[in-house]
């Protein structure tokens, strides 16, 4: 049993050294694009999406100062981001949850256009699903089957009281930073940056 364990740490971590390579070419080649330092943003990067992001928005019916917020939040605007649970891209979408949108191969989402269709769509999934911006945004960070138990834990429907139920310090800072930076986007992402 340890062994197989092993095998499997082994496979995974191999699987991932290899995104990771394959997601620094990918971020090099695509557009031009810059690979920022972890928990930077990248400004170059932003200004050379913005077209294609609020397009993307437009398109599914999201506001587009929130797609830009999960950016920010998620990557920085760095294609070729991966976190340690496997999730890809600007959007850091999961490769399940790309399947959902049929998106077969992982590496794709490696590509800022197809990433960033497959987060707005699942974000606009999620607001049309709970029919609230900030119970969406905890289902994007921390899973639906999560956040449909903290919304268990609700007597009413007020924003206020989920968020004193999310349960994850994690997802209530995320929350902070993504409602925080979409209010504050105009400022914030002005085309004078």
């Amino acid at each position: 049993m340890a062994m197989m364990r092993n095998e499997i740490s082994i496979t995974v971590c191999l699987l991932l050294c290899g995104m990771l390579f394959v997601s620094t070419s990918v971020a090099e080649t695509a557009v031009g694009l810059e690979t920022p330092p972890p928990g930077r943003i990248s400004a170059a990067n932003k200004r050379k999406l913005r077209p294609m992001i609020d397009a993307a928005a437009k398109r599914h019916g999201v506001d587009r100062d929130l797609v830009h917020a999960v950016i920010a939040a998620e990557s920085g605007y760095n294609p070729a981001a991966v976190s340690r649970a496997g999730a890809i891209g600007l959007m850091q979408v999961m490769p399940a949850t790309a399947a959902d949108y049929g998106v077969r191969a992982a590496g794709e989402l490696f590509a800022p256009e197809t990433n960033v269709n497959v987060g707005t769509r699942h974000l606009k999934r999620l607001i049309t699903k709970y029919r609230s911006v900030g119970q969406a945004i905890a289902a994007y960070n921390a899973g639906e089957d999560v956040a449909r138990l903290w919304l268990s834990y609700c007597f009413s429907q007020e924003p206020e009281e989920y968020f004193t139920k999310v349960g994850y310090r994690q997802t209530r800072a995320y929350l902070d930073k993504v409602l925080t930076s979409r209010a504050q986007y105009p400022d914030i992402y002005s085309e004078h940056d």
